[in-house]
């Protein structure tokens, strides 16, 4: 098991009692299988409820076990929320899962030790909610892997499914009134929506209060939403109303980059630029401060129709590679990390964008950021590859993440022949880029040539 190098600091690190807002309590039993140990001496066994804000460790509740397992601790945080869960024993984390403290809640658990990677059955009404939300989302998640099994994930199906899982999350609110995990389940209901049913997210997100937890996503997909049934200056007021009901600073600086967002994302640069300036004067102390900088850069760099950014990495052959060398091509240029468990799932949906164009004029190029040897090549090891493979150095990483503003990987660039930008398509999500590809290229239906790996 882990070593739980703060055991020691934690101590020092506990939540000044004068900063506490929410009070709660957490008893119960831990106890070990007679098979892992027969003496049946159940002590010193530690209960942590803590949060990391940094390098700052804060105990939000401790206890250690009586010879019996039994335990009690009073859990103090500054706000409600989901925090960390810690069972360990000489040092050794024994199990990590996740625990809600909420004002006026009083949990208790009774768990047997090993649990392997299960999370331990907490009992009250906070984490009864907190329980229901994430199995039916395990439930949702479950389903879709289904429906992709049986060949069923059109987009009707996909449909049906995620309006299912929405009601059944909408739901929760009520079956658990007042409670964190309901709330957070009513947002979720809100946010999965997007691009399947705008009508209804819109109904279900002008319900939900100001003060709902993760309110500035929900504001987000209704923005998509309503960007979509009616128009840019539709959202952009919607976005606006929610300003004066939010309740802190960082909240109104997360909105405004949502008006930001929606001027890159109908390329209207220079109302890009304004609102990201005035996100930045008006909320000069807010971590979107660094968000906004960034948007700035791409607004002026990186927009439909500029020049892109300058690409040259060595290759394996000790040669160069760089754009001119896809000249009169169009291509993708593709910053891609194997440490990125998601990105597995997407290599046949590359597959399958380029069986469609492997006859266009389209090279897709994948630049590694990777500085491991060893990590790279056993993600290579029995892989067929398709394109052009790169990897970045320490040097092109720092250079590249500069020039194409990368926040997030994969990231992925559509250039035209000419070397202009068509488009920049940040996340997993590969549907915009296909769709883009099909409206500048004609579409084939060939198998494409592969490299074996």
């Amino acid at each position: 098991m882990t070593r739980f190098v703060f055991l020691l600091a934690f101590l020092f690190c506990v939540l000044n009692e004068s900063d506490a807002q929410v009070r709660s309590h957490f008893s119960g039993s831990i106890t070990v299988s007679t098979q892992i140990d027969s003496v049946a001496d159940y002590s010193n066994i530690e209960v942590l409820v803590a949060t990391q804000e940094g390098e700052v460790l804060d105990t939000l509740g401790y206890a250690v076990t009586d010879v019996d397992g039994r335990f009690a601790t009073d859990i103090e945080a500054r706000d409600r929320g989901i925090f960390p869960l810690l069972i360990m024993r000489n040092g050794n984390v024994l199990n990590a899962s996740q625990y809600v403290v909420a004002d006026g809640d009083s949990a208790t658990i009774r768990a047997q030790l090993p649990l392997g990677d299960r999370s331990p059955i907490i009992r009250s009404p906070e984490n009864s909610a907190w329980g229901a939300f994430k199995n039916t989302e395990a439930q949702h998640n479950q389903n879709l892997l289904e429906l992709l099994q049986a060949g069923q994930n059109d987009a009707a199906s996909v449909s049906r499914a995620v309006e299912l899982a929405s009601s059944l999350l909408w739901s929760l609110q009520t079956t658990f009134p007042n409670t964190f995990g309901g709330e957070l389940a009513a947002t979720k209901s809100v946010v999965m929506l997007d691009g399947w049913n705008d009508s209804l997210l819109v109904a279900r997100a002008e319900a939900l209060p100001a003060t709902a937890p993760g309110i500035v996503e929900v504001i987000r997909a209704g923005r998509h939403a309503l960007s979509r049934t009616d128009g840019l200056d539709a959202s952009l007021a919607w976005v606006r109303a929610y300003e004066p009901q939010l309740e802190t600073s960082e909240q109104k600086a997360a909105l405004r980059s949502e008006l930001v967002q929606a001027h890159l994302d109908s390329l209207n640069q220079e109302l890009a630029v304004q609102e990201a300036q005035a996100l930045i004067d008006d909320y000069p102390e807010s971590s979107w401060v660094p968000w906004a900088q960034s948007a700035i850069y791409e607004a002026e760099n990186l927009m439909p129709g500029m020049e892109a950014p300058a690409l040259e990495i060595a290759t394996s052959d000790s040669t160069t590679f760089s754009l001119a060398d896809v000249a009169g091509r169009f291509a993708v240029i593709e910053f891609w990390s194997p440490r990125n468990r998601r990105y597995d799932t997407q290599l046949p949906q590359i597959e399958q964008i380029l069986l469609r164009h492997i006859d266009d004029p389209l090279t897709w190029v994948f630049v590694a950021f990777e500085l491991n040897d060893e990590v790279l090549e056993t993600w290579y090891e029995g892989r067929d590859t398709y394109g052009i493979q790169l990897r970045a150095s320490a040097s092109d990483v720092e250079a590249l993440s500069t020039a194409f503003n990368i926040a997030t990987l994969p990231t992925r660039v559509l250039i035209d022949p000419e070397g202009r930008i068509i488009g920049k398509y940040a996340g997993d999500i590969l549907l915009p880029l296909d769709s883009r590809l099909a409206d500048v290229l004609p579409s084939t239906q060939q198998v494409p040539e592969t490299n074996e790996g």
